[in-house]
């Protein structure tokens, strides 16, 4: 069995378990495993997988686009960038989705919350490369306090995951403490 993390196994399968934690391949062997499968957008899939080939090959550019659109909307409104107003068609498409689980938006609000704490520390290389000026603008907007406490309360809605906890409340109380003063 594969996990993204070991931690939200059960304690009891933890210890029953042997881990071998893997690391991400290099952009030289992800661009080699996209020739040999003949991935179509190989370039797009490879900055955006990480370094998994299980990813890679399988990400729905689409729909990724999607979700991820909607997380940087959450997080525009979130620092003041954008009105609430962007934010609320958004919210209700989501409360209306019943399929769609919040821990994918949450794993690519973490990674939107990663390429801004890098922009704004070390203009280091980000993941979300295609978004690179619009994180830049919003790097600049924010601290690194705020980018804390944006983690700390994402990480909160993580938490509560297997309560069931309802996405669209979730994201729009997320979206309330992303707007509170420091």
């Amino acid at each position: 069995m594969t996990a993204d993390n070991v931690y939200d196994l059960l304690p009891t399968i933890r210890s029953r378990s042997v881990l071998l934690n893997f690391s991400p391949l290099s952009n030289d062997d992800m661009k080699d495993f996209a020739r040999v499968l003949g991935l179509d957008n190989a370039e797009r899939r490879i900055a955006l997988s990480g370094g998994s080939p299980g990813i890679a090959a399988s990400l729905d550019i689409e729909l990724f686009q999607k979700r991820r659109n909607a997380m940087l909307a959450l997080l525009k409104t979130g620092a003041g960038a954008a009105p609430y107003a962007a934010w609320l068609p958004i919210s209700e498409t989501l409360g209306r989705s019943k399929s769609e689980k919040l821990e994918l938006y949450l794993k690519l609000l973490y990674e939107l919350l990663r390429d801004l704490t890098l922009l704004g520390e070390s203009n280091a290389a980000i993941r979300n490369v295609d978004l690179r000026a619009e994180l830049a603008a919003l790097s600049s907007r924010v601290s690194r306090k705020w980018l804390i406490n944006a983690v700390k309360s994402v990480d909160e809605i993580a938490a509560l995951l297997r309560r069931n906890i309802q996405k669209q409340i979730a994201l729009d109380g997320l979206l309330m403490q992303l707007r509170r003063p420091a």
